[in-house]
């Protein structure tokens, strides 16, 4: 018969391995891929995990490199992001007054380009 306090126990650390990495996979942009840290508490597969997390490109990372960029398929599609020159966070034109001459940043407080179709 199975003793129920040993059960206990490899379920709790099961949960103390698993859960973290888990909430990890989902943080870095995962969607499909977090069932892999069931692996974490299989021997070996722990490892390639490890490997895999450490290794693979993270979707928020390809994300928001388009965001620097300035290229379009961001989290809100929006085309019309452009970037600070100064400390390269991205700003629309659009959401500034149209009849304020300068837009500063909201980061570093540079000036920012306004195109002249706005």
């Amino acid at each position: 018969m199975f003793d129920v306090l040993g059960v206990i126990a490899l379920g709790t650390i099961g949960l103390v391995i698993v859960l973290p990495v888990w909430k990890i996979f989902a943080k870095a942009g995962f969607s499909d891929e977090r069932w892999f840290s069931l692996g974490m508490v299989i021997p070996l597969v722990n490892i390639i995990t490890l490997f895999y997390l450490a290794f693979v490109e993270w979707p928020v990372r390809r994300e928001l490199d388009r965001l620097k960029a300035g290229t379009p398929g961001g989290s809100g599609g929006d085309s019309g992001m452009l970037i600070c020159p100064e400390c390269s966070t991205p700003y629309n034109p659009a959401d500034y007054r149209s009849d304020v001459l300068v837009i500063l940043c909201s980061t570093c407080k540079g000036e920012l380009h306004r195109p002249e179709a706005l």
